[in-house]
């Protein structure tokens, strides 16, 4: 057997490795704290019509489960947090949050909105592809004390993500995106 036909036996190895391997199915799977606030009022997001679980699937790649409105799942690389924010029907962009019951609250000059991902000012919004273990505050108004409210962001996506085995195990998300299966992409 020659060099060549080693060469060739390499290559169709290779191209057999390319086709066969699941690359597509990666498990992307990445937590992120947030919290958002209306002229100094927590928005809460734990109640049921927020939430993915069982049979009920807001979205399939972005989503909150468990009665947690803190921690947001991301199972998709390229969700943002237009994605998440429409799936709970609100609508996120630089200049507006508009909620689930169509109420806008609009940067103007006596009202700000921002967004502060990790205790930095962020002007992605819509835009923003949540990362794991992310802290992430959208705030709305007038004179809050956004330092405050930074720290008010929980840090339990570490829980979700494995990284903070201490405080408690993982729930399980096997059913978020049908029987016995997790998202993948």
């Amino acid at each position: 057997m020659g060099l060549r036909h080693v060469l060739v036996g390499i290559a169709i190895l290779f191209l057999l490795a390319l086709v066969f391997y699941p690359w597509e199915k990666k498990e992307h799977h990445a937590h992120a704290d947030f919290r958002v606030v209306f002229d100094g009022q927590r928005i809460t997001f734990t109640d049921e019509k927020y939430m993915t679980g069982g049979s009920f699937l807001l979205h399939k790649f972005v989503h909150l489960h468990d009665h947690d409105g803190d921690v947001i799942h991301v199972h998709k690389k390229g969700i943002t947090l237009g994605d998440f924010f429409i799936s709970l029907n609100f609508k996120l962009n630089s200049t507006c949050i508009v909620t689930d019951t169509n109420i806008p609250y609009c940067a103007s000059d006596e009202n700000k909105l921002q967004m502060f991902v990790n205790g930095k000012e962020n002007i992605q919004f819509d835009r923003y592809e949540p990362q794991d273990l992310d802290r992430i505050l959208i705030i709305y108004g007038g004179g809050s004390d956004i330092q405050k409210e930074i720290s008010l962001v929980t840090d339990k996506a570490c829980i979700q993500s494995g990284q903070c085995p201490g405080r408690g195990d993982p729930y399980n998300e096997s059913m978020t995106c049908g029987p016995g299966s997790f998202c993948v992409e």
